[in-house]
């Protein structure tokens, strides 16, 4: 019995270093997947922080968009009603531009025209001078004239 004894025993140790090698391998196997399921949860919740701030990002980046696209529309809104008012003040200008330019012809040719009948004036003036020179020029030769064909007549009186 001594040799099924030590069978026994040596294929009783053979199977418990076995099974002890299987367990450690095992274990090692255990640990290894421990570790692993630990740096993949580490990196998951890191993942979800980078999502979660990505998230907030994107939430603030659109809440920006739409505050720049807000004031975008305002700002052409205001270039709009700016360009509107430059133009009507620009078209008023212009119009009261041609106004005084209508009004500065119509007063040059007023003061021309009335150049023009100051000058006649004078003309006249003096014409109408130059007649009544001629006139009392023709009166006295006629005068003369008339003494010294009828030289006996008295000079009449005059009223």
């Amino acid at each position: 019995m001594k040799a099924s004894s030590v069978d026994a025993d040596s294929r009783e140790q053979l199977i418990k270093d076995h099974l002890t090698n299987r367990i450690n391998q095992l274990t090692l196997n255990l640990q290894l997947a421990e570790s692993k399921a630990i740096n993949f949860h580490a990196e998951v919740r890191a993942l979800h922080k980078r999502l979660a701030i990505a998230e907030e990002a994107k939430e603030k980046s659109i809440e920006e968009l739409k505050q720049a696209t807000t004031v975008q529309a305002q700002l052409k809104d205001d270039l709009a009603t700016t360009t509107r008012s430059y133009e009507g003040q620009l078209r008023m200008m212009s119009e009261h531009l041609a106004s005084m330019n209508e009004k500065l012809t119509t007063q040059k040719d007023e003061i021309d025209e009335l150049k023009m009948q100051q000058a006649m004036s004078k003309v006249s003036i003096y014409l109408k001078f130059i007649f009544i020179v001629e006139s009392w020029n023709l009166v006295q030769a006629f005068l003369m004239n008339k003494k010294t064909r009828f030289p006996h007549q008295p000079a009449q009186s005059q009223p």
